[in-house]
């Protein structure tokens, strides 16, 4: 018996491409001003990728937003927690939760006049798994054979996607994935067109948008999509530089220029020249212990570690931009909890340590070494913890030196693909064996599985609940520190940019000053 699903539990996704464009130069008319129906927006990047599924990025995942469309897509405010149908008019699964049918839209068409079909879809599955990249393709791994494929121990005939008709796709599961729908509303996983540009070397496009090359290459342009059959954007061209670093972005804001600058630095003064947004990118900075080594096994001394460090105080180190995260789960995301994890306690840090069985903190002495491979984690933020910790339980440590006889306790940042609660979770499962942790816990794999093919969003927060119960307030394999989001700064013109909570901006949402 087949059950119809068009509602279930989402968070967001990004994806990746192939076009380059050069540093800023400057060209923005002779007046130097932003003018009419026009909106002008500059990025610190120096090329965006389109349609090479081997990277990804925050610009890259944005512009897909405004120029392709899923299968699936969040509900119309982008804040319900649902999915909706999108380029699919619905789809149904089967009773053993294994076999999903997508009914394609047969009245989308692509820029270049091509049809929209199942075979865009299925030609971007196979891209995915071909790129090489396992961060990029582990969603997909639910789909019967990908995996195998992606290890190269099989060819794509084996991979369970089959084209029932051109408007009818099938995809079938290795086992229940109850949100498997919300992948297809991720950049990382829209549709890929029979030829990637048209006649005039423009990228094929099918959303609200099309994305023109500028002069020189320099630049380029979204205009809207004539053939669109959605509702049209407000704001009918956008002028997008990139290579503008954060000082030349000021001057251009206060020149009117510039009436939108994304991913700002955040060691700026933007409240000054413009009205700051803080969109949720989904990015945590976390501590992973390594808890195959004395004394970082004992899981007393890594929650006096935990309670030992002040969130606070790294994200003033970290800058504006930046917020204290107690869970895994990130803001934006379905099942975020607000007051999950540990919070800072310095005197029952050094109780709890004194209570660890290690009594005698000499004989630890530089036995433990913090470190970060990650360039995103400035060095004054290793120094901050090595300090904290030593300040609040007497432990101390080294940072940054390389010794295999050390105990290892690292210092991280990572991004869900699919920003579902489940690629926030399942990361830290004994069968993906994550990173430097070497934890293993049965009752914590039990909870995530569970949830995976759970399909009432009220049980799947539950046990996700019950999970980071373990992960970050039980056992403590890791410790999320902050979340890593991005600043966004809009001129005066701008009337209504505004992200939705769970950091998605659409272009065809804002308007503009006449």
């Amino acid at each position: 018996m087949l059950k119809r699903l068009v509602q279930l539990s989402f968070t967001v996704v990004l994806l990746s491409g192939l076009w380059s464009c050069n540093p800023f130069k400057g060209q923005l008319g002779t007046s130097g001003k932003s003018k009419g129906s026009t909106l002008v927006a500059g990025f610190p990047e120096q090329e965006l990728n389109i349609y090479d599924n081997s990277k990804t990025s925050q610009l890259k995942n944005l512009i897909k937003r405004q120029i392709l469309e899923g299968l699936t897509a969040p509900s119309l405010d982008f804040d319900e927690g649902y999915l909706v149908p999108q380029l699919a008019r619905s789809w149904d699964v089967s009773g053993d939760g294994l076999v999903y049918t997508f009914h394609l839209r047969q009245d989308i068409s692509w820029t270049d006049g091509k049809r929209l079909n199942v075979d865009n879809f299925i030609r971007t599955i196979k891209s995915v798994l071909d790129s090489g990249n396992s961060t990029l393709a582990e969603p997909l791994f639910a789909i019967k054979g990908a995996r195998a494929y992606f290890k190269k121990e099989g060819g794509f005939n084996s991979v369970g996607v089959e084209a029932i008709d051109p408007y009818t796709l099938k995809i079938e599961l290795a086992q229940p994935l109850a949100f498997f729908p919300l992948i297809f509303s991720s950049p990382e996983f829209f549709p890929t067109p029979p030829s990637l540009t048209d006649d005039s070397g423009d990228p094929v496009c099918l959303g609200p948008y099309k994305l023109i090359k500028g002069e020189n290459a320099k630049n380029f342009s979204l205009v809207i999509n004539k053939e669109y059959y959605g509702k049209k954007p407000r704001v009918q061209k956008i002028d997008i530089q990139l290579g503008v670093d954060s000082k030349q972005a000021m001057k251009l804001l206060k020149r009117g220029s510039l009436d939108l600058y994304g991913q700002a630095s955040s060691d700026q003064d933007w409240k000054s020249i413009g009205t700051v947004s803080r969109v949720l990118s989904g990015t945590i900075a976390y501590l992973s212990f390594d808890v195959s080594t004395k004394p970082i096994q004992n899981p007393i001394f890594r929650r006096s570690f935990a309670l030992g460090i002040d969130r606070n105080e790294l994200v003033r180190l970290a800058g504006e931009g930046n917020g204290p995260e107690l869970g895994f789960i990130p803001r934006g995301v379905f099942s975020y909890e607000s007051n999950r994890g540990t919070r800072f306690d310095p005197l029952a840090a050094k109780t709890l340590f004194n209570n660890s069985g290690y009594r005698q903190i000499e004989k630890f002495k530089d036995q433990i070494v913090l470190v970060s491979k990650d360039s995103r984690i400035p060095p004054s933020l290793l120094t901050s913890i090595k300090d904290q910790v030593e300040r609040h339980t007497g432990l101390v440590i080294k940072t940054n030196e390389v010794d295999s006889k050390l105990a290892v306790i690292e210092v991280n940042t990572y991004r869900a693909i699919v920003s579902d609660p489940h690629f926030y979770m399942s990361p830290w499962t004994t069968q993906a064996k994550s990173g430097l942790t070497k934890w293993k816990n049965r009752e914590f794999d039990e909870y995530v599985r569970q949830a995976s093919y759970q399909t009432s969003p009220v049980a799947r927060s539950r046990l996700y609940a019950k999970a980071q119960h373990v992960l970050v307030e039980e056992d403590i394999p890791i410790m999320p520190l902050y979340s890593m989001d991005e600043i966004w700064v809009a001129g005066p013109r701008l009337i209504s940019f505004s992200p939705s909570n769970a950091g998605h901006i659409q272009f065809s949402k804002i308007s503009l000053q006449p």
